[in-house]
């Protein structure tokens, strides 16, 4: 995961992306966390994709690193990070909401839609 090579890191994020959910936070999640600023967008993307799909609902580490994505320049990334959120952030976690709803000023239209999606999704998770 910190090998030089940016292609290297990012076979090693897709290949850590398509195990299962963790059933707590880890060093796996915590290597993870380490990557979402990773100087390549291609790896930042597949990092906050992974952490969506193996994080832990819930995992403090995984969500304070999404939200923490969800500022910088590539739309992919905020995008990516939405969809994660989506997936392990608490139902009305004041701090994903609100920077969600940031989000709905986003210069990208897909980004917006994702956060009204995400918006929706988490403040009625738990009514489905």
């Amino acid at each position: 995961l910190k090998h030089k090579d940016a292609a290297v890191r990012l076979g090693a994020v897709l290949a850590l992306g398509s195990l299962r959910r963790a059933q707590q936070e880890g060093p796996l999640v915590d290597a993870l966390v380490e990557l979402v600023e990773d100087p390549n967008p291609s790896v930042r993307r597949s990092v906050v994709e992974a952490l969506g799909q193996i994080a832990p609902r819930s995992a403090e580490g995984a969500v304070e690193a999404l939200l923490s994505t969800l500022t910088g320049s590539d739309k992919a990334v905020r995008l990516a990070a939405i969809h994660s959120l989506e997936e392990i952030a608490e139902v009305n976690n004041d701090a994903v909401m609100l920077a969600l709803r940031v989000r709905l000023e986003d210069a990208d239209g897909a980004v917006v839609l994702a956060a009204i999606r995400a918006l929706v999704r988490l403040s009625n998770k738990g009514d489905e």
